[in-house]
């Protein structure tokens, strides 16, 4: 009995001493990383912390050393082991609002807890730690759990040692249908066909799991899924951003980065070519497509914007998107000063800002797709396809090039002909006065020209008085004659018998009836043309208004006359008593390079006159825009200029009222922009002019516009372009009888969106009558130089030959047809580092226009130090990334992979691993993984099998409501990932289920439906209009289609896609009634849901419950139960006896979107299982990962 009850005693004892130790358990020892640092970083920091401008007291918590520091007063803020002792306990526990921390003003309060946590941390010894996330991860051994059968890897070691210690038991493993459905949905973004699941179920092999896994991490969908997370995080978009946020043309970034992770690329050279591909030794195209990360950042064409300022503004982005990708920290705050929660200085900042801020780049991006630098990246038919007409261009030119004797020498007499004809009618000028600027002396010879003798200077203007008739002047010829007197009996009067004219300028001068001298009118020359001209010293030097330039003559043609003419743009009127003054400029050297005999001729005769300055057809005279709603309406619809041509009349336009305006500018031959894409008003638009021939003859028209236009000839239709034309077709050509006299054109142009090119000539020309062109230079010789003779000569041969006429025109076509091409090459924007290296200083409050002192490229002294070797620049930084002993790149990395499997981190917020992010929910996972990482080379697709892998992955998702109560957000991950699925997957699931999915590779981003107006709510002008695809294009997967910043597709940011002005690592994750709405009324989602119903009707058995089991499926990978098949099938039969009593809503419901059933389909049953189709891609299950 005694033993019995020493026992018992001894019994109780143990018993008493294991209840003192399981009350102290419940106080377990205090961390401080985990305790205390958030206490004092959240309200502490903001007076004593990192940041030395806004420290109070120059007193530090944010480094040990500081903190134990004794402070002014000669006190120790902190006393380990005597919380009693310690300043700091003291000033959080005193009722003195003067004295009391944090102040009152401050807004900050420490609640009871917390004030306990730091008592009793002082109280165990006030040990300190470093910030878990600056130090390098360390790879932990696989903790001991109990329950020894459920880890399937290592992952699950870490997770059940956690539940284990918090009292918790695993979910047990997800139904097969549930895991084949949310392992699909998770790697490929899309659900899986009913063949997948029943292959997945009837496989019954141990390894039939990990066959699946990597069966779709083998899939071309992984990478466009994966693609997506990665260009919310690059702020990847289709245009620049800022201002009027016209496009951008860098898709084939996105393309690479789908390449990227389908090819299983290893991070770190993923990271190294997006960071700095352009860099590399060698580059090659890919690794410079790869560096438009860097160009991914929004940029302005906005006129009046500062250069220096939105420099500033891409090279903050730059760094802040980097940091938050591959650094998970929020640097933003420090380009204006001293980070006040992390140890991150501004001058560490901006260290990080000098390694972006050499680029090479347009500041003003000029609202163009492409600012420079970019590469272009044509096409394999698009390169054979050039190279092809490359070809052909030089061989048919080669051919108009050859000689044609018999045809060469009707040329010849011909230009003869009209050389002669040119010449006769000129006014030979004896000039009634001449001066030199620097002493020249001047006689006039019987034949009226000059001989200039004297003095002989460096430089000369020698100034000519001309006394013309009255009536028109169309031109002047100036000769150059050879003399006796002057050196090798030239027309120079420099030795070698050169001349160089370097300006060539005429004023009129009218004096009036009583002898007033009016101001003088310069005259301004259209054209210039000579018989010869040496090298570049080309006639059009002398009217170029540049004093350095000059026309010359070849040194072996000295003793040779020579003749120029300048020719007016139009005919001038000389009146009576007026004066001619003409200044021939000897200035481009100091050689004494005068012309030493010259003769002036005038054009005054009418036939001259309209020989040199043929009369003009009279301009284009336009009015426009009308409002049109779509582009065929508009070319339909009758507008009042089609009834009557009134220049008089106003109309009502798109904004305001209209009016005819001239054109002069719209020259025939050649493309003119009627509508700008980013300024212009898109509509209607008429153009209308005469035409005059001789004679009655067949003229060929060329006729090009945007998007769609008809022509009337004297008011009978003529042509009609119904269809947007191919660019490569190049405009349109056709015949027309003219009559003789005026001719009505009148056009009428559709366009609806971006720019609108217009382009017309009519080709009249033919041998026995000349453009201005032509007869100027056969004015001057027969027998022409250079260009002009190759001017001379095409042009008679293409009048004179059909079939020269004919090559001439198919070479034009494949010029222009290479034209096209050239300017439809996809180009993508790409990163160039400047030659020179650029100073970079620190922006004092980050503004652009307050620099402080200078910064050399370099990182946060918290983290590693500069690698030795690695230079410092853009690639030196993605090196010092990707060192092993970095403690954040691999860690961030990892966690962006968790939170995509998981719905939330391992630590939750993902952008931010400073001292104010949450702390990680499974810190040795965390390392684990990121050593992981690291080890396999930085295997992506290795991590992520490990994850899906996992038991942890594959639990059962069901909750409980004490688990729910325990842990709602699953951080213990006590069952399986549940959560809505991204936007883009919500409409993908849609069209996937539907049938509608167009899985096509890559290519140009695309236009699904979406609201009208919105595009031009947020444009420039109104301008910019969003027109949707409606060909295959539309039912592409959301990956592509075209962001807009300023206006992104409605339903994705419905469903919280991003605006991708910004580095976006996390998006939110909502539950609204506007989501419930998008998936019943979106026109997207109603036509898939008639597409879904085909599916059902021609698919499955023709019985309504087979039926609707065969879609539940398809939808959510799972056969319904009773219950739920009666629901359905009940509504099917309410609604099948509504749509056959009321057959124009069957009909409205069946008309939405562009897919069209098959005609043989019931109307009234396809739009009852329409409904049916609504109501399952309604399902909160079959938009959700469970």
């Amino acid at each position: 009995m005694i033993q019995f009850r020493l026992i018992s005693a001894s019994g109780l004892l143990l018993w008493l001493l294991a209840g003192v130790s399981a009350s102290a358990a419940t106080k377990a020892a205090i961390d401080f990383d985990r305790d205390i640092r958030p206490i004092l970083s959240d309200k502490c920091f903001a007076c004593h912390g990192p940041d030395e401008k806004e420290r109070k007291a120059k007193f530090r918590l944010d480094r040990k050393d500081d903190a134990f520091k004794p402070l002014k007063s000669g006190d120790l803020a902190i006393v380990p082991g005597h919380p009693e002792k310690s300043e700091l306990i003291a000033r959080i526990t005193t009722k003195d609002e003067d004295d009391v921390m944090p102040p009152p003003k401050s807004g900050k309060t420490l609640t009871p807890a917390q004030i306990d946590s730091l008592r009793r941390w002082i109280a165990e010894g006030a040990n300190w730690q470093s910030h878990w996330a600056f130090v390098k991860p360390e790879r932990s051994p696989l903790p001991p759990v109990k329950n020894k059968k459920w880890p399937r890897n290592e992952i699950d070691y870490f997770v059940l040692a956690r539940l284990e210690k918090e009292g918790l038991k695993p979910s047990p493993e997800a139904d097969r249908p549930t895991l084949v459905r949310r392992v699909t949905y998770d790697l490929t973004g899309l659900p899986p066909t009913p063949q997948e699941v029943d292959a997945f179920l009837a496989d019954r092999n141990q390894d039939a799991y990990e066959k699946l896994v990597d069966r779709l991490l083998d899939s071309p969908r992984y990478g466009e899924h994966e693609a997506r997370y990665w260009l919310d995080a690059a702020r990847y978009a289709d245009s620049h951003g800022y201002h009027i946020d016209s496009e951008r043309s860098i898709w084939k970034y996105r393309e690479w980065v789908i390449d990227a992770f389908n090819q299983n690329m290893p991070f770190d050279e993923f990271t190294t070519e997006q960071l700095a591909g352009d860099l590399l030794p060698n580059a090659t195209t890919v690794q410079k497509i790869a560096s438009g990360y860097v160009r991914c950042n929004m940029s302005t064409g906005e006129g009046g914007a500062i250069e220096d300022e939105y420099k500033s503004k891409y090279t903050f982005d730059r760094v802040e998107t980097t940091s938050t990708i591959w650094l998970g920290l929020t640097m933003t705050c420090a380009r204006c000063h001293t980070h006040k929660y992390d140890p991150i200085q501004q001058r560490e900042y901006y260290g990080l800002y000098a390694l972006f801020n050499n680029l090479d780049e347009s500041i003003m991006d000029g609202n163009k797709p492409n600012p420079d630098p970019f590469i272009k990246l044509p096409t394999q038919e698009q390169a054979q396809r050039q190279e092809w007409l490359k070809k052909h261009v030089e061989e048919g030119q080669a051919r108009i090039d050859s000689p044609m004797p018999e045809l060469d020498a009707a040329q010849a007499q011909w230009a003869d002909k009209w050389h002669q004809k040119l010449n006769a009618g000129w006014t030979v000028l004896a000039p009634t006065s001449l001066k030199s600027t620097n002493g020249s002396e001047f006689k006039i010879l019987d034949d009226k020209s000059v001989l200039v003798e004297g003095q002989n200077p460096e430089q000369d203007v020698h100034e000519v008085t001309l006394q013309p008739d009255p009536g028109s002047l169309a031109a002047i010829r100036l000769e150059a004659l050879p003399h006796e007197s002057l050196p090798n009996r030239s027309s120079a009067r420099a030795d070698d018998g050169r001349f160089e004219l370097s300006e060539f300028e005429v004023e009129v001068v009218t004096t009036d009836a009583e002898d007033k001298v009016g101001k003088p009118k310069k005259l301004n020359f259209k054209r210039a043309a000579a018989d010869s001209w040496e090298s570049d010293k080309e006639i059009g030097k002398a009217v170029d208004g540049n004093a350095e330039s000059a026309w010359s003559i070849p040194t072996n043609a000295v003793t040779e006359p020579h003749t120029a003419l300048f020719v007016l743009g139009e005919p001038i009127k000389v009146k009576a008593n007026s004066e001619i003054h003409v200044h021939l400029r000897y200035e481009t050297s100091k050689s004494k390079r005068a012309i030493g005999r010259f003769r002036l001729a005038a054009a005054q005769t009418d036939e001259l006159t309209h020989l040199l300055i043929p009369p003009k057809q009279e301009p284009w005279h336009v009015v426009g825009p009308f409002k049109s709603e779509s582009l065929k309406t508009g070319l339909v619809e009758e507008y009042e200029p089609e009834k009557e041509i009134d220049f008089n009349k106003a109309y009502p336009g798109v904004r305001e009222e209209i009016k005819w305006s001239e054109k002069p500018d719209f020259e025939d031959g050649k493309s003119h922009v009627l509508v700008d894409e980013l300024h212009g008003v898109h509509g209607v638009y008429y153009l209308y002019r005469r035409l005059r021939v001789p004679a009655d003859c067949k003229v060929d028209l060329t006729l090009g516009a945007d998007d769609l236009f008809k022509v009337w000839i004297n008011g009978e239709f003529a042509l009609e372009q119904a269809t947007k034309r191919k660019a490569e077709e190049g405009p349109q050509k056709f015949s027309v009888n003219l009559r003789q006299g005026e001719n009505k054109v009148l056009v009428k142009v559709v366009n609806y969106q971006g720019a609108c090119h217009f382009t017309f000539n009519a080709d009249l020309n033919d041998a026995d009558s000349l453009p201005g062109n032509i007869a100027a230079v056969l004015a001057a010789t027969s027998d022409p130089a250079g260009n002009d003779k190759t001017s001379v000569r095409n042009f008679y041969r293409r009048a004179a030959s059909l079939q020269f006429k004919s090559l001439f025109d198919q070479v034009a076509l494949w010029r222009e047809e290479n034209n096209v091409i050239e300017k439809e090459i996809p180009t993508t924007m790409v990163a160039k580092e400047s030659g020179k290296p650029r100073d970079t200083f620190l922006l004092m409050r980050g503004e652009y226009d307050r620099k402080g002192e200078k910064v050399e490229p370099g990182v946060p002294a918290i983290l590693p130090p500069w690698p030795k070797d690695a230079p410092k620049n853009r690639l030196g930084l993605a090196k010092w990334l990707l060192d092993p002993s970095h403690p954040l790149t691999a860690r961030v990395n990892v966690n962006h992979l968790w939170q995509q499997f998981f719905g939330v981190g391992i630590v939750k917020t993902v952008e931010d691993f400073g001292v104010q992010g949450e702390r990680p929910s499974h810190p040795e996972l965390l390392d684990w993984l990121a050593t992981e990482f690291v080890r396999s080379d930085w295997n992506v697709k290795h991590l992520q099998r490990l994850i899906v892998a996992s038991a942890a992955y594959r639990q059962s998702s069901r909750v409980t409501p004490e688990l729910l109560a325990r842990d709602p957000e699953n951080r213990l991950l006590a069952r399986g990932p549940r959560f809505r699925v991204d936007a883009e997957e919500v409409r993908d699931t849609a069209l996937f289920v539907s049938g509608l999915l167009v899985e096509r590779e890559g290519g140009h981003s695309v236009k699904p439906w979406q609201p009208s107006g919105l595009w031009e709510a947020v444009s420039y002008n109104n301008a910019q209009k969003y027109v949707p695809d409606t060909d295959m294009a539309q039912y592409r997967r959301s990956l592509y289609i075209y962001w807009k910043r300023q206006s992104p597709p409605p339903n994705m940011l419905i469903f919280d896609a991003p605006t991708r002005e910004y580095c976006v690592v996390r998006r939110p994750r909502t539950n609204t009634p506007l989501q419930a709405l998008t998936l019943l009324n979106d026109p997207q989602f109603v036509e898939a849901s008639r597409a879904f119903a085909q599916r059902i009707m021609t698919e499955a058995a023709d019985d309504p419950k087979r039926r609707i089991i065969y879609a539940f499926r398809l939808a959510t990978a799972r056969t319904p139960d009773a219950d739920e098949i009666k629901v359905l099938l009940d509504i099917y039969h309410q609604q099948l006896a509504e749509y056959r009593k009321d057959k124009d809503a069957a009909e409205n419901l069946l008309g939405v979107g562009g897919f069209k059933a098959k005609a043989d389909l019931d109307q009234g049953e396809l739009a009852a299982w329409t409904t049916i189709a609504s109501m399952i891609l309604n399902l909160d299950e079959t938009v959700t990962k469970g």
